[in-house]
């Protein structure tokens, strides 16, 4: 298959697309697929300059982005569409991160220009680009959501809506970028000013509830911080446990390896999570068959 991997970009999340694109394109000539890589700031780039697109990593900070912006511009208005890689692609697979390419802008040109492409549509992408938007949707459709205001907000509003600590960050952006943690209602003016001075819309969200599982339960649950570092513990404990049984000392050893990770799952963070984690670790005896949603 002729695949053009749509990576880079101008968003702030530049390096970590860089980062998913060259990892997914080696995984997909791996497989025999023939991968033309394309960077939706600067165009195609030759298999020998791949190397050369993130030589140091992804960064801590967002790079700069000044000059590639231009650049980009000129690719959605109409220069993508124009790439013999591109349009001539069995698919484009999107390997974006942030802004444009994530947002649904992208998918609408790829629409137009009659490629098919992976991912969601223009529409869904937008709308889960946009925190704000998502949110509402998914509340409106009955699934439960962390608490979440809107600036500009004053903080007393902010103490009643959500509460503090709390977090501000963009609407519509990623990977923490212009994240800014606000313990007391005293730092939360600054806060909103410097989210202010980047970026155009920004939302406040309760610290530690940033991670909310569902089709794996009953009825949505908010998880904090601590709790998703004790369900990781637990399913690393659960299916290590269990390997560990099965292949150095039999099923019977094994199974009294599980039944002590899921008390402890059991004593750390209640039944219904341990029963999740059971099934993430794929030791339920039948498929999950649902999804894991994480709302941010």
């Amino acid at each position: 298959m002729n695949v053009a991997l749509l990576t880079g970009g101008a968003s702030s999340e530049r390096d970590v697309a860089l980062a998913t694109g060259l990892q997914v394109a080696g995984a997909l000539r791996e497989r025999g697929h023939a991968v033309a890589t394309v960077d939706l700031a600067t165009g195609f780039i030759t298999p020998g300059n791949e190397s050369a697109l993130l030589p140091g990593g992804v960064g801590r900070e967002p790079p700069s982005l000044t000059s590639l912006r231009e650049l980009q511009r000129g690719m959605l208005t109409g220069g993508l569409g124009e790439i013999p890689v591109v349009r001539d692609a069995d698919v484009v697979f999107v390997a974006l991160h942030g802004g444009q390419g994530e947002n649904g802008t992208v998918q609408a040109l790829l629409d137009v220009v009659g490629v098919p492409y992976t991912g969601s549509g223009h529409l869904a992408s937008a709308l889960a680009m946009d925190k704000d938007l998502s949110k509402h949707v998914l509340r409106d459709a009955g699934i439960t959501v962390p608490r979440w205001v809107m600036t500009p907000a004053a903080p007393d509003v902010v103490a009643r809506e959500v509460g503090f600590p709390c977090i501000v960050k963009p609407s519509n952006e990623g990977s923490s970028v212009g994240l800014s943690l606000v313990r007391e209602p005293a730092a939360l003016p600054a806060a909103i000013a410097a989210a202010a001075a980047a970026f155009a819309a920004f939302a406040v969200v309760p610290f530690g509830a940033e991670t909310t599982l569902f089709g794996l339960l009953d009825q949505p649950i908010e998880l904090g911080v601590a709790d998703v570092n004790v369900a990781l513990l637990v399913i690393f404990a659960i299916t290590s446990m269990g390997i560990y049984g099965i292949v150095l000392a039999g099923w019977w050893l094994a199974l009294g390896h599980l039944l002590t990770a899921l008390l402890l799952a059991i004593t750390l963070i209640g039944i219904p999570f341990a029963w999740a984690h059971l099934k993430l670790a794929g030791l339920a005896l039948w498929p999950i068959g649902k999804d894991i949603v994480s709302t941010n």
